[in-house]
């Protein structure tokens, strides 16, 4: 089996979402250029979870509290599913599931949470350390930095969810 070979974010970031850009303005409160904003934010995403995919990384690619307007962005682009395959396509990838956490999935996560409190953090934080340094890798800290910061205080419902970055 092939390793996909994925193609530099300058061109993935290319890919024109004209008709997903207009219908998630329509749909949203968000300004034209927010949406435009977001679009980009959203390639991405899907960008770093197929680089993710293609070198096997341990990096758990998941969409927590902070990033949910962009995970609502993914919800419109998924939705235009010939524009979402061809992304799929074009980046050199595999094809990126959107994939939600299930009910069931969610029960699990608060059993471990609860039965061992302290080593559940410790993990969860490993698993956004990794995450953050990937992030920060492959997209950069003004990446980084927006999804983290900046879009959690425009849009988060969950101030507790924000973060802090050392600067």
């Amino acid at each position: 089996m092939r390793t996909p070979t994925i193609v530099p974010l300058e061109r993935a970031l290319a890919f024109d979402g004209s008709n997903i850009i207009a219908d998630f303005h329509a749909k949203h409160r968000v300004s034209l250029e927010e949406a435009r904003a977001l679009f980009e934010d959203v390639k991405k995403w899907v960008w770093a979870c197929a680089v993710a995919h293609a070198r096997g990384s341990r990096v758990a690619m998941v969409i927590d509290d902070r990033l949910l307007i962009i995970d609502t962005m993914w919800h419109t682009f998924v939705l235009f599913t010939r524009e979402y395959h061809a992304y799929c396509k074009a980046i050199g990838g595999p094809y990126i599931h959107h994939t939600p956490t299930t009910q069931t999935e969610q029960h699990e996560v608060r059993r471990v949470a609860m039965r061992d409190p302290e080593a559940f953090h410790r993990k969860r934080l490993a698993q956004r350390q990794r995450l953050y340094g990937f992030l920060y890798d492959h997209l950069g800290e003004e990446t980084v930095r927006r999804w983290f910061i900046e879009l959690p205080r425009r849009y988060s419902t969950r101030p507790k969810a924000r973060i802090r970055v050392a600067q």
